[in-house]
C-alpha cells in the first residue's frame, strides 16, 4: 500500500495522507446480526456486500511552530440493490482496536453469555505504519452492539446511484 498526499480545496494549510483502500466481503456474522432500515414508499433495499476501512492523518498547521494534528478511521460500505445491481456507498466512524485474535468481545442485548459480551469479528488493519494485532470495526457497534450496523439500508429512488464498478 502506498500513501498519497492531497490538499483538501478549503484549507490550504491542512495535508492529508490517505491510504489505498482494500475491498473486503462483509463478514457474514456482520450482515446477521446487524440491522435493517425499515423501507418506505419511494425507497429500495440496497443489502450490505463490501467494506473497507480507510485510515487519514490530518495536520494543519496553526502558527509557523505548531500544527494540530488528527487521525481518522472509517468504514465504507458499498450496498447494492440484488434485483438491478445497482450500488450506494455509505460511510461509518471505525474504531481501531489492539487486539491479538480475530474477535473482540463487545457487549450486546443477544449475548449468551452471562457478563453480556459476545465475540465479535473484526477486520485486519491493512495499513503502512500498523503492525499485526490490530483490528477495526464499526464505532457504533463498540457502542451499541452488534445491531447498530446497518445490513441493510433503505434508499430513496431518486437518491444518486455509484457508476458501474462500485467505486
Amino acid at each position: 500500500m502506498h500513501t498519497t498526499p492531497r490538499r483538501p480545496d478549503n484549507d490550504s494549510d491542512a495535508t492529508v495522507q490517505q491510504l489505498d483502500r482494500t475491498l473486503y466481503d462483509v463478514p457474514a456474522t456482520w450482515a446477521e446480526w446487524g440491522s435493517h432500515e425499515p423501507v418506505r414508499d419511494g425507497e429500495t433495499r440496497f443489502h450490505a456486500i463490501k467494506l473497507c476501512h480507510t485510515y487519514a492523518f490530518v495536520t494543519k498547521r496553526v502558527s509557523g511552530s505548531r500544527a494540530n494534528a488528527d487521525e481518522r478511521n472509517q468504514i465504507h460500505v458499498l450496498y447494492e440493490d440484488p434485483e438491478t445491481g445497482d450500488r450506494v456507498e455509505r460511510v461509518y466512524d471505525a474504531s481501531l482496536i489492539e487486539a491479538h485474535a480475530e474477535t473482540i468481545h463487545i457487549w450486546s442485548q443477544h449475548a449468551e453469555a452471562p457478563d453480556g459480551r459476545m465475540d465479535y469479528p473484526g477486520l485486519p488493519v491493512m495499513a503502512d505504519g500498523f503492525g499485526e494485532g490490530f483490528l477495526v470495526v464499526p464505532r457504533i457497534v463498540r457502542r451499541g452492539g452488534p445491531e447498530s450496523f446497518a445490513a441493510s439500508v433503505a434508499v430513496r429512488d431518486d437518491e444518486p446511484r455509484l457508476s458501474e464498478g462500485g467505486n
